[in-house]
């Protein structure tokens, strides 16, 4: 992933965060933007790239949210599919 496209992603993440409501809306909004930037990867088959980001950002879904979220287990999810399709 280049520079300008993590910036960009970062940026988009703050506006978003930026509009939540609360502190912990905030926080989701955060990482289901994070999770859907990994569904993506694996969509366009760009598996390393996507375990990559989701060795990133699965800590800190499971800090903020929890381990048994929807959208913590979504990612891991997301990642099991990196995996087994980067295999296959």
């Amino acid at each position: 992933m280049g520079a300008h496209t993590l910036i960009s992603m970062l940026r988009l993440l703050a506006t978003l965060a930026a509009t939540a409501a609360s502190a912990q809306n905030a926080k989701l909004v955060v990482v289901r933007a994070a999770n859907n930037y990994a569904e993506t990867l694996n969509i366009a088959e760009r598996f390393e790239e996507a375990k990559a980001w989701l060795r990133k950002v699965m800590p800190v879904a499971r800090r903020v949210l929890s381990e048994s979220h929807e959208v913590t287990l979504r990612m891991r999810w997301n990642y099991a599919e990196a995996l087994w399709r980067h295999i296959g």
